[in-house]
């Protein structure tokens, strides 16, 4: 992300609760198994919980203990969904 000019050093995870997702009103998630997942979970946020590739369909694979190639990949579909979502919002 320093490639892209952007520090996540203070950047900290959060686990998802109900409060959290009461408290928005879109969720952007990254795989669709993640989707459903919090909608059986939790039916309240149905509609409101969407894949970051929803638009073109796609999911963005967990690079986590991948190689560097994994996480370009990842960054190169996060861009893609970025501009599909701002098109739209």
């Amino acid at each position: 992300m320093r490639e892209k000019g952007l520090d996540l050093d203070s950047h900290r995870a959060r686990s998802l609760d109900e409060t959290l997702l009461r408290e928005h009103d879109l969720v952007l998630v990254m795989e669709q198994r993640h989707r459903e997942w919090i909608e059986e979970r939790w039916p309240f946020a149905a509609g409101r919980v969407y894949r970051w590739g929803h638009w073109s369909g796609f999911d963005v694979p967990d690079p986590y203990r991948k190689d560097e190639a994994a996480f370009r990949e990842s960054l190169a579909l996060i861009e893609r969904g970025l501009v599909e979502w701002k098109e739209r919002l």
